[in-house]
């Protein structure tokens, strides 16, 4: 299982290239030198004819991007202060969050109910198993693994096997 993972902290200059900041990096892992994002309503974004799975997130203060060329990936992150929310809650939000984006489906597989359940820890990662309620033919079970060794900032990132079917961002685990 590989990934790679890129976290920044949120400046002026940054939230003007969050999409060339993406565009460099698919570059590096593709190396195609031109790099086109497709964006569809209810369909992950994805690069025609390439292989690369890729996924961002943002939050107040910090922009995050995960890339794989072996798994579907997605990513969500959280900053653990500045929130209402407790801190125990919004880990497992992005633990379901990222669970969610693997196929692509957001808050509305959420919403339709899920439980979080705790596999393993290690020095650096957490492993969580995120069952939701069964919906169409997309698996009820995915896996996560929530980052650990970030301070100010809740860091979730979801995997799932790639199938011979899945081609251009259609995903089924």
């Amino acid at each position: 299982m590989s990934f790679y993972t890129y976290v920044f902290r949120k400046c002026d200059w940054l939230n003007l290239n969050q999409e060339e900041i993406l565009k460099s990096i698919l570059r590096k892992h593709t190396n195609k030198k031109k790099i086109d994002i497709v964006k569809r309503e209810n369909i992950r974004p994805y690069i025609y004819d390439n292989e690369i799975s890729f996924n961002a997130s943002h939050s107040r203060k910090y922009y995050a991007i995960a890339v794989s060329l072996s798994h579907i990936v997605s990513i969500d992150i959280e900053d653990k202060k500045n929130s209402d929310i407790s801190v125990i809650d919004r880990k497992t939000w992005t633990i379901k969050e990222a669970a969610s984006k693997i196929n692509g489906d957001g808050l509305s597989i959420i919403l339709k109910g899920s439980n979080v359940n705790f596999v393993k820890k290690t020095k650096d990662f957490e492993l969580w198993r995120v069952n939701f309620v069964a919906e169409k033919s997309l698996p009820t079970s995915r896996n996560v693994i929530y980052m650990s060794n970030y301070n100010d900032l809740h860091l979730s990132v979801g995997l799932s096997k790639k199938c011979k079917e899945n081609y251009n961002g259609l995903v089924t685990g």
